[in-house]
Parts: C-alpha cells; structure tokens; sequence
C-alpha cells in the first residue's frame, strides 16, 4: 500500500453481521446461544465450541488437528496428508465425528486436502478464516492489478486473450489476441492461474 501510495478504506463488512438459516435471521450473538445451536442439532462439542468461538470460526474445531502438518504452504503435498486429496471435505467431518448439522453448515464436497491446506496456509500468514475485519481501496480494488500492470510496464498484456498453448521440448509457445492481432511468445514456462 504504501510502495504504491495506494489508499485503504475501511469496510464494515463482517462487522454486526445478520446470517440467515433457514430463512431465519441469526445475529452473531444468537450463534453463541447454545438452545438455538442445539436447536440446528449440533452436537454438545460444537455448541461448546461455538459459545467460545465466533460463527465464522466454525470450521477450525475440525481443521485445527491437521494444520500442524503443512511446514511448507507451498508443497501441500509433503504434508503427508495426499489420501485426503481423493475424499471430499464432508467424508473428512464425518469421519471425525461431525454431526449432520455441522456438515450442513461447513461441509464441502470439494477435496479435504484442499480446504485443510487453505486453512493451514491462512493460519501460517495469521489471517482468519473469514477475516472479521476488511478493507478496500480507494477507487476500487482494479486499482492493485491496474498498478502492478503499470509498474511492470510492457510486460503485462492487458486484454489479450490466449488463444492456444503448445509445449515442446524447449519450452512452451503461447497464442494470444492482442490489438486485433494474433502473436505469439515464446517461453521456458508458463504459469496458468
């Protein structure tokens, strides 16, 4: 922020936020009350949990046991934890003793191993899983990407589509749109994200 005299503006996103279960309004406080936990059918370890914990947080009573074992964020597949990436997050909480309600609630069919790594490489950088307190930029958050292209100068081709990619024994070939024009770069490697 600083580096490019870029201006945060607070957002009270999170801030006395109003959930809706059910079709039912829930204050944060609500969320700590264990009758109406109990009434959603969470077990007494997630009630006990979440009267100590915000809504938010939900998900860490499960995660927290295997967060220890990524020391590298980006080699998640040293964690020794690779048997997770073939089963969803929700065979995980069930196997671990989630109730049905909780499953509902913070489950995903999506892989463990890649909602555990998410949360392992958030914990490592001291950010909360849902982070309370958020801000944006002034003149909107285009304004970072917008900058970083400016700084970087020709080495950014904005609107420019790909259109192909070939990889070869020396390297890979990437077709792309730029100005009505096909073109194409030449590279060692490329990163698709």
């Amino acid at each position: 922020m600083r580096e490019f005299n870029l201006t945060p503006l607070y957002y009270p996103h999170h801030e006395h936020e109003i959930r809706f279960i059910k079709g039912k309004r829930y204050s944060d406080e609500d969320l700590a009350d264990p009758k109406i936990l109990a009434g959603f059918g969470l077990s007494q370890r997630e009630i006990d949990y979440l009267r100590q914990h915000p809504w938010w947080d939900f998900p860490s009573i499960y995660l927290n046991s295997y967060l220890h074992s990524f020391p590298d964020e980006y080699k998640p597949f040293e964690a020794g934890l690779n048997p997770l990436d073939d089963v969803s997050f929700n065979d995980v909480l069930n196997r671990d003793g989630a109730s049905a309600a909780a499953i509902g609630f913070i489950g995903s069919e999506g892989s463990a191993l890649h909602e555990i790594w998410h949360a392992a490489i958030l914990k490592k950088r001291g950010v909360p899983l849902v982070p309370p307190v958020v801000y944006r930029l002034k003149g909107g958050n285009l304004v970072l990407p917008n900058t970083f292209a400016r700084k970087l100068g020709e080495r950014i081709h904005l609107n420019a589509p790909v259109t192909g990619i070939e990889h070869g024994a020396g390297g890979v070939r990437v077709s792309y749109r730029e100005f009505d024009q096909d073109r194409k770069m030449d590279a060692d490697f490329l990163v698709a994200a």
